[in-house]
């Protein structure tokens, strides 16, 4: 895999940076000028994107946003933050495009330019979502009646945290930035479970026995109705996004994110993340 620069900003940080919003629909312009794609992702949700334990930022994202930069001819600089960043930065135009494992949710599409959808398969990333919770209690929580009240942790402003809100009755929700906090919510009992992708639920169990996936599943409604994952630029982008478009094109018609996503499980089981060792 190909390293990219790193540039670490917080929520502050692009607080005080924030400017004027400029004119719309000139980045893709701008970008083939100044040979430079800025792309922001939170690299806390293998194997789409996340650290390794050398400090570099990995996965199947991470290889999207490369071959999107690949295909514009110009150098990737991913900017890593906290997810509730990620689309802001967008916003101040601190960044042209934020790829960071993003699904359907009608709030955002309102709010940003959503490309088409990639990672698409039955057992993508954004195809299940559920929870993740002490082995212990796999027999108490196998409803979210059963949860009723329970403290769960979840990402601000992602996915997971809409369904929690949702479908856990009277939910207790511990909002927190990264899935890394949340998991030690979960493993210092300050939450009794964690709200993730089905797929990071089983990579958790498979490495830690006293973890294990809930049988229960969130419903995910009108979501499912657009599987996938989905390229965010600022509204208005609409050259860009197009051109993204065209490139996603061919990578859906190649199978090129299959081939990243294996690629990447690869990778973070060289950091003791497990996706291939499931049993079910």
């Amino acid at each position: 895999m190909k390293k990219v620069k790193l540039i670490v900003l917080s929520l502050l940080t692009l607080a005080m940076l924030a400017g004027c919003s400029g004119n719309k629909d000139k980045q893709l312009d701008e970008i083939l000028k100044s040979g430079k794609l800025i792309v922001t992702t939170s690299p806390d949700y293998p194997p789409m994107e996340f650290f390794g334990d050398d400090g570099e930022v990995y996965g199947s994202d991470i290889l999207l946003a490369q071959f999107i930069a690949d295909e514009l001819g110009v150098e990737l600089v991913i900017e890593t933050m906290e997810f509730g960043a990620t689309y802001t930065a967008l916003d101040f135009n601190k960044a042209n495009l934020s790829i960071s494992g993003y699904g359907w949710q009608d709030d955002r599409m309102d709010a940003y330019e959503f490309s088409d959808a990639y990672n698409d398969t039955d057992d993508s990333e954004s195809s299940c979502q559920g929870l993740i919770i002490k082995t212990a209690d796999l027999d108490k929580y196998t409803s979210f009646e059963a949860m009723d009240g329970i403290r769960v942790a979840a990402q601000v402003n992602s996915m997971q945290e809409a369904y929690t809100k949702a479908q856990v009755p009277n939910v207790q929700l511990v909002s927190v930035q990264t899935i890394d906090v949340a998991m030690m919510s979960l493993n210092t009992d300050k939450a009794d479970a964690v709200a993730v992708s089905c797929n990071i639920a089983k990579a958790y169990s498979i490495s830690d026995p006293e973890l294990s996936k809930a049988t229960v599943e969130f419903d995910l409604g009108s979501d499912a109705m657009h599987p996938g994952n989905f390229v965010l630029a600022k509204k208005g982008e609409t050259s860009l996004i197009a051109k993204v478009n065209e490139i996603l094109k061919k990578v859906n018609d190649e199978g090129l994110y299959i081939q990243w996503d294996l690629d990447a499980k690869a990778k973070a089981l060289e950091f003791g993340i497990d996706f291939e060792s499931d049993s079910e």
